[in-house]
């Protein structure tokens, strides 16, 4: 989490941050399409 902080914000101080949050909007998008399609396992299934 703390790298993903920090290339966001090389990303808001080179590109400015309205670049930033417009490309960080369809990368938690994304995520979140991911999560519900390759949910995490539940504690105790052993797979």
């Amino acid at each position: 989490m703390a790298a993903g902080s920090w290339l966001w914000g090389i990303a808001a101080d080179g590109n400015g941050v309205r670049l930033a949050l417009s490309l960080a909007a369809p990368v938690v998008l994304l995520c979140g399409v991911l999560g519900v399609r390759i949910p995490l396992a539940r504690a105790g299934d052993s797979t």
